[in-house]
């Protein structure tokens, strides 16, 4: 029986050239209204499925060969906050920002970076669904801060986490001699 369905966005639009794959098997990608077709399977069963596409995080999914499924795919999550300090940290110093992120899909880290804006404020958009293991920021001259804030990342969502950097030593805050 065949193997048929759609692939849509959280809106319920039609998502086309998304790549839809039995789990470690064939694979196809969708036409301009959503659609696939991954062949004929042995009916009864249900078959693994996953989902991806450019700008969407992947989702996983099961089908029936000879029932229409419907695959569901949710924006990429996003990280943002803010960085303040204390005690003699100068304000609206630049950061460095690096996020380490713990993908359950592939069991691996990825690293993004971004910069935090002269207010303090910072974004960075198209992370993949996961758990937020690591920040670290900075700034300009080697202060630093980490934290592991365990925040989980969701489609289309935003995960906010907001860093407090220790107060600079006094060679650090232009104080020392």
């Amino acid at each position: 029986m065949p193997l048929v369905g759609q692939v849509v966005d959280w809106a319920g639009e039609a998502v086309e050239g998304a790549r839809v794959q039995v789990d470690g098997g064939d694979f196809t990608q969708t036409g301009a209204a959503g659609r696939f077709d991954l062949g004929a399977f042995p009916a009864g069963g249900l078959v693994s499925l996953r989902a991806e596409a450019a700008g969407l995080a992947t989702t996983r999914g099961e089908g029936m060969p000879g029932v229409e499924c419907t695959l569901v795919l949710q924006p990429l999550p996003v990280a943002a906050g803010s960085i303040q300090g204390s005690d003699g940290v100068a304000p609206g110093a630049p950061f460095h920002l690096t996020l380490s992120v713990d993908t359950d899909a592939d069991g691996g880290m990825r690293v993004f970076e971004g910069e935090a804006g002269t207010d303090g404020l910072w974004r960075i958009e198209g992370l993949p669904a996961g758990r937020l293991v690591e920040v670290r920021a900075e700034e300009t001259g080697g202060l630093r801060i980490q934290e592991r804030p365990d925040v989980a990342l969701v489609p289309g969502q935003t995960a906010f986490v907001h860093l407090v950097l220790p107060g600079a030593s006094a060679e650090a805050a232009g104080d020392g001699g």
